[in-house]
């Protein structure tokens, strides 16, 4: 997919639901936006979407997320739109 392309099914799925009811009172138009520059980021910056080259905080950064890079971070792994890496 080209960074171009919008994930049309994206916006109504049960994922996005979750997310946009773990980050009330947040306008859900201005979730999607967090959500477009975080798939930005994984398309740009990673060949396969692993961003496990980043931390936290840059994650959050790459979204323009302002406020706690835990509080946006746990939003994704609650809505499984991030999984946690795996040691070993």
């Amino acid at each position: 997919m080209a960074i171009t392309d919008v994930k049309l099914d994206a916006f109504n799925h049960p994922k996005m639901h979750r997310l946009v009811r773990t980050l009330r009172p947040m306008p859900r138009p201005q979730v999607i936006g967090h959500m477009e520059l975080f798939w930005m980021l994984a398309a740009v910056y990673t060949d396969d979407g692993d961003l496990g080259v980043f931390d936290d905080a840059a994650i959050a950064i790459g979204a323009e997320w302002e406020g706690e890079p835990a509080t946006f971070i746990n939003a994704l792994l609650d809505a499984r739109f991030l999984d946690r890496a795996q040691d070993g």
